[in-house]
């Protein structure tokens, strides 16, 4: 039986004291679904591989696209752009989400539930019995970890699903990695208007969602 693996990461900030400079207008939860994720992660290690060794052993296995330089960034969505995938972005306009008054946990367990319930439709075709969801370890407590992991299989459960749910860092799965690269590339456009990464993707299976 084949596997969709669906791989979760966000972009953004949950503050809301928009007095702060470093506070952003949106907040993204991005979901990248795959049938081969070794695919995935070969694009990521033929990134490593084109970096020289000292730039290698800096990142400890880890590209994190705010940090990397824009002839990396160009290289791994190029990369992408060449695979089998689907992809949702799930945008959420912060002001609207301030004016509602729910908290930064819950918002952000919505949207990842927003996020299966858009890439469920690979999961359930005839050629993709399963389905895994991979996000990335972003909070030290591990209750709130154990927490939403239970909410996104409920989510999941929801629609017939049952669905195997890791939650790791990007050093244990690079798919985790390439989807950090969505993420960004789509919120740079959104955020600050340039377009210049995310038009690199525009060939994949693609779905920007508006969140009220």
């Amino acid at each position: 039986m084949t596997t969709t693996t669906v791989y979760l990461d966000e972009s953004g900030d949950l503050g809301f004291d928009f007095t702060k400079a470093k506070t952003s207008r949106h907040f993204l939860m991005t979901g990248f679904a795959t049938l081969d994720p070794r695919a995935v992660q070969k694009a990521v290690k033929a990134v490593f591989r084109s970096m020289p060794k000292a730039q290698v052993k800096a990142r400890h296995g880890v590209l994190h696209a705010v940090r990397e330089d824009a002839a990396t960034v160009r290289r791994l969505l190029t990369r992408l752009a060449r695979l089998d995938g689907q992809v949702v972005v799930l945008r959420l306009n912060k002001q609207q989400a301030a004016a509602s008054g729910a908290d930064q946990h819950a918002i952000y367990i919505r949207l990842a539930n927003l996020a299966v319930a858009e890439l469920t439709n690979v999961a359930t075709s005839e050629e993709a019995g399963a389905v895994r969801l991979v996000a990335s370890r972003r909070e030290t407590n591990r209750l709130l970890n154990e927490h939403f992991r239970a909410d996104v299989a409920a989510a999941a459960d929801a629609r017939g699903l049952d669905p195997q749910v890791d939650i790791l860092r990007p050093s244990a799965d690079k798919g985790l990695q390439a989807a950090d690269f969505l993420s960004w590339s789509f919120f740079h456009e959104f955020e600050h208007g340039d377009a210049t990464f995310s038009s690199l993707v525009r060939s994949l299976d693609l779905r920007v969602v508006d969140v009220a």
